[in-house]
């Protein structure tokens, strides 16, 4: 406890969500800082209580960032199958994240029947994993295990096969999802 508490003496901004340190870009097969894996980030929908979660809670499971917002009719609708899989498998850990404000989040849970059926703990107000995850288009998943990016997809790579081979140990060789706008000039 008290070497948490220090830590956010040392970058008392991050303990919100939210740190003065430069971020860089991480990409399939990079390792993601002690920094941002031990950090602690404003959620909602968590059990007993908690305000914060921090990435280090799930350090034995396979974590899975997915980037939405409550507007998205896509990303809500496949919250159900996140669900299930969720269920499943003790070893999967996902994450909602969004740049949205704790008060529409709350709203989420609350308000819409999906959002109230769902167990899937909400990063809100993000800045962090946006700038280290840069994307466009949502719904944008990160897959993370022993703080190793493995893999940044769309949600069509979301499926048992996939899950089971990272949580066996297998390697995955999944599409990288990029959001690329052509227009006429490129």
């Amino acid at each position: 406890m008290k070497l948490l508490f220090l830590l956010c003496l040392a970058v008392p901004n991050f303990c919100f969500g939210q740190e003065p340190i430069k971020h860089d870009k991480l990409s399939v097969g990079d390792t993601l800082n002690s920094v941002y894996v031990v950090g602690y980030f404003p959620a909602t929908h968590l059990s007993k209580r908690r305000k914060k979660i921090s990435l280090e809670q799930y350090k034995d499971k396979l974590i899975i960032l997915d980037f939405m917002n409550s507007s998205c009719s896509g990303c809500v609708a496949k919250i159900p199958k996140i669900d299930s899989l969720q269920d499943k498998y003790d070893k999967l850990q996902v994450i909602l994240v969004s740049p949205e404000k704790k008060e529409k989040s709350i709203d989420f849970f609350s308000k819409n029947a999906i959002g109230r059926l769902t167990k899937i703990p909400m990063i809100y107000g993000d800045t962090v994993f946006k700038k280290l995850f840069p994307h466009i288009f949502i719904s944008h998943l990160v897959w993370i295990k022993n703080r190793k990016v493995l893999a940044i997809t769309s949600t069509k790579e979301l499926n048992e096969q996939n899950i089971k081979k990272v949580i066996s140990g297998e390697a995955i060789n999944l599409p990288i999802k990029h959001d690329v706008l052509k227009s006429k000039n490129n």
